[in-house]
């Protein structure tokens, strides 16, 4: 039935699909469904008033998965790590050659989720070598990392840029 207004017909886009005998639940989805839209025209706007350019402005489907992946990582503590006895590896056989390391691409955590002051701890990583500072316009070598960010910042005394990443 979406098309009736400009709000049902961007709902019915990308609508959150229950199936459900309860009406409460459907209502609640329908319910979260008006606030994401609506915050997304209220962010267009805002973006057209400070003069972003219409590149940079976030779709509809982008801005409903960066909202749930806020929703997901936003105050929740780190998951605690698994303990108990490690599982045995699968050893390779002498014919087999291991398969070659490929970079890894480090995934910054977002904003919202790096400000929240909720169960950021510093730790420091089993590297050989000392990883760079991600803080902009910082040069320094360190072995510390958010716990979860996931992300190396300095923490010495006269450069803390761990302190800095999480402040609002």
């Amino acid at each position: 039935m979406g098309g009736v207004d400009k709000l049902d017909q961007l709902i019915s886009l990308y609508r959150t699909e229950i199936k459900s005998r309860k009406w409460t639940l459907r209502m609640i989805t329908h319910g979260f469904d008006v606030a994401v839209v609506n915050s997304w025209l209220e962010y267009r706007r805002d973006a057209q008033h400070s003069g972003i350019p219409n590149k940079e402005v976030l779709d509809l489907l982008h801005f409903r998965m960066n909202v749930a992946e806020c929703l997901v990582r936003l105050g929740k503590p780190q998951a605690l790590k698994k303990r108990g006895q490690p599982s045995i590896p699968s050893t390779l056989t002498l014919l087999e050659e291991p398969p070659l390391k490929q970079g890894t691409i480090e995934r910054r955590s977002l904003p919202k989720v790096q400000k929240d002051l909720v169960d950021h701890m510093p730790n420091f990583d089993d590297k050989k070598e000392a990883t760079r500072c991600k803080q902009p316009f910082c040069t320094g070598k360190i072995h510390v990392f958010c716990d979860k960010c996931k992300v190396h910042l300095c923490f010495v005394p006269h450069r803390n840029c761990f302190k800095a990443a999480h402040r609002k």
